[in-house]
């Protein structure tokens, strides 16, 4: 939406809290001002993008969703059938994670994606069940990582699902 200065809290408030770091209960006073969102539409990607670009060299489409959902034995939410893209990569959002609150360190998790192929010359599409979630996590992570050409597919596998006509792998 436009927003540049943002931060992630590696771990969140309670790990914060657990290592004893300031806190306060004083409410920051802050001036009216006026928001006109920015959307980038260049990070995020259609069906019909994915459609007409799936099976490009230069393209890895990631899935984010669980082992049982890649292979279609589970399918969530307002999927219509179970299974993937045709060509897309498996990595569990869960495998950046060192425990239940932090990220894995970085160079780990970049040689893992490194092992599938998920590499910084590539231009990444990530996707999970509804497109916000588990793909937008590991969206921030690349980004954070410095992958320069990474985007979202929106509509995730809800939307590719829901057209009969579109090919799914299992």
């Amino acid at each position: 939406m436009g927003h540049d200065n943002v931060r992630v809290l590696n771990g969140g408030f309670r790990k914060w809290m657990k290592e004893g770091r300031p806190v306060t209960q004083d409410v920051p006073k802050f001036g009216k001002k006026k928001f006109a969102a920015k959307p980038r539409l260049d990070q995020v990607v259609t069906t019909e993008w994915v459609k007409k670009n799936r099976e490009r060299k230069d393209v890895v489409i990631v899935d984010t969703r669980s082992f049982k959902e890649f292979i279609g034995e589970e399918v969530k939410g307002g999927a219509s059938r179970g299974g993937r893209v045709p060509g897309a990569v498996h990595y569990e959002w869960s495998r950046m994670s060192g425990t239940v609150e932090t990220l894995k360190p970085l160079d780990e998790i970049r040689k893992d994606l490194d092992a599938r192929g998920i590499t910084k010359d590539k231009e990444i599409v990530t996707y999970c069940n509804t497109g916000i979630g588990r793909s937008t996590d590991v969206a921030m992570v690349l980004k954070m990582l410095g992958y320069g050409k990474v985007r979202e597919y929106t509509g995730s596998w809800e939307d590719w699902s829901s057209d009969p006509r579109l090919p799914i792998a299992k």
